[in-house]
């Protein structure tokens, strides 16, 4: 391996450094932000159902856990697995810093805000174990665990798709009674490396996975890896995954680059999905604008309304401002990204939110389609001089990290086409039949008014995320699956107001700043 191309992320209980870990939104979140296996740990409840766990007890109410073992599968799918989820900050060597948001932002069994609950190993198995690499790890002395695994595993033909890590124990017990199983070596911290590679031969291991701190040394301050150890995977047809209980979000930049060139590695486990990944492929920046003065550059966007009224106002004045006054109908508008955007990107986009109401929202999208014109003069709008691709939730397939009214931040998606509806008079309206939104992460409220949305992809699974005065460390916002989505997308900027509830459609200001575009 000359590269670290090849070097396969594990998301260890999908992307947990911004998610709660072994959720769904985790796991999906992980394959957004690139990753292409998932870790879970795997505990068996009171009535035998394998739960998706990497800890013995679940925390039911604040300050109350309870073994999972003790508890049926009844009582642990009524978990609140976002309760104590907060969010963290990393420093330049992505550790995790003191600082941490304050708030709960993915707590449910709120207004709005539906808990997430605690997934079993067969929802995972069905979800993911033909999409990526899905790897199990057994705690100590589980054969009553590993059977009813492997019974799973058989049950949905996927034995041969997956990884199975235990100590040596459980390798052995593997070995012996699921021989076709593909098993991993766990070596014991602080153990002889060389050693952990003969024995996973021995016991005809498909990898052996290792601690950095025992592939890895720290010379005169340089991280090296373990020579006798580099000169022994060389030889041999095991290959070497590797983890840390103390560098538990991502490894230190110096580890990463210590693999640089040596043979036989096949991958990294880590909670953090995103820096690891930024560390192995370091993302380019592709486009800046901080939307500075009263021009906005035409080369590079396309801004226009939704509908023919005059309820909005988008102009450039020192960021990116979207006016909505006080009554009139459904209205909008939108600035829209003329590069056509291939493949894997990171989008993030900082905003300002004057008045977050009931019937308000914005948005940052990826669209499929071309805007076609700028038209950011709204005195004739008589004419078809309306554009759905400056709609939120318009011009669908989508895929949108939002600030949803004043209930929070979400996801938002359309795997339909675009399908539109024209009146007699040029009034168009979305067929949004097929819109599906998240449920609400975090504060909405007026006295959270900045912050930045960021929208992440990679092939069909997008994911979102946001930071604001609670949480300057990234909180993923939701993850979705968008399979009508083109290759090529284009970033939408979006704000508008409806009448909700026959309520008179209220007043907003949205400003974007510092818009970032990068690709990997």
């Amino acid at each position: 391996m000359k590269n670290l191309d090849d070097v396969i992320v594990y998301g260890l209980g999908g992307d947990a450094l911004m998610a709660p870990d072994h959720t769904e939104i985790a796991f999906w979140a992980a394959l957004a932000g690139g990753a292409e296996g998932l870790v879970s740990g795997v505990r068996l409840s009171k009535d035998g159902v394998v739960v998706c766990s990497g800890r013995d007890q679940l925390t039911c109410a604040k300050g109350e856990s309870k073994a999972i073992r003790d508890m049926s599968w009844a009582e642990i799918e009524n978990v609140d697995a976002g309760l104590t989820f907060r969010s963290s900050v990393l420093d330049k060597d992505n550790q995790p810093i003191k600082t941490v948001g304050t708030d709960t932002p993915w707590e449910g069994n709120l207004p709005k805000k539906k808990a997430l609950r605690v997934l079993n190993l067969e929802r995972v198995l069905l979800l993911f174990a033909r999409r990526c690499t899905v790897t199990i790890f057994f705690p100590s002395g589980e054969t009553n665990l590993i059977d009813a695994t492997i019974a799973l595993l058989l049950k949905y033909g996927v034995l041969n798709r997956v990884l199975l890590f235990g100590d040596q124990a459980a390798c052995e017990y593997l070995k012996k009674k699921y021989p076709d199983a593909p098993y991993v070596l766990i070596g014991p911290k602080g153990t002889d490396p060389c050693g952990q590679l003969s024995l996973a031969e021995l016991i005809h291991a498909s990898c052996l996975c290792l601690d950095w701190d025992d592939a890895c040394h720290v010379v005169e301050g340089k991280v090296l890896f373990d020579e006798p150890l580099q000169s022994k995977l060389s030889k041999s047809d095991i290959r070497l995954i590797l983890r840390s209980e103390s560098m538990f979000f991502a490894p230190k930049p110096d580890y990463i680059h210590a693999i640089k060139g040596i043979k036989g590695i096949n991958g990294i486990i880590a909670k953090g999905v995103l820096p690891v990944i930024q560390s192995l492929t370091p993302p380019a920046l592709i486009v800046e604008d901080d939307f500075k003065g009263s021009k906005m550059n035409k080369n590079l966007w396309a801004a226009g309304y939704s509908h023919i009224n005059q309820d909005t106002l988008i102009m450039q004045n020192d960021g990116l401002h979207i006016q909505i006054n006080e009554g009139g109908d459904y209205s909008g508008a939108a600035a829209v990204c003329l590069l056509p955007i291939n493949g894997r990107f990171d989008a993030q986009v900082d905003f300002h939110v004057g008045h977050p109401f009931q019937g308000t929202t914005f948005e940052m999208a990826a669209i499929c389609i071309d805007p076609g014109y700028d038209h950011t003069n709204n005195s004739d709008l008589t004419t078809r001089n309306v554009n759905l691709t400056f709609d939120v939730h318009g011009a669908a397939p989508y895929a949108s990290s939002e600030r949803d009214e004043d209930d929070g931040f979400r996801c938002g998606w359309n795997n339909g086409f675009n399908l539109t509806k024209i009146d007699p008079d040029w009034q168009a309206s979305s067929g949004n039949m097929y819109n599906k939104y998240g449920r609400d992460v975090g504060n909405g409220k007026a006295d959270n008014p900045v912050g930045t949305l960021r929208l992440i992809r990679s092939g069909s699974v997008f994911a979102t995320y946001y930071k604001d005065n609670y949480n300057i460390g990234w909180v993923c916002s939701g993850a979705m699956l968008v399979q009508n989505m083109s290759e090529d997308v284009y970033v939408r900027l979006a704000a508008k107001h409806w009448n909700k509830d026959g309520k008179t459609p209220p007043a907003n200001d949205v400003w974007f700043y510092q818009f970032r575009l990068y690709q990997f």
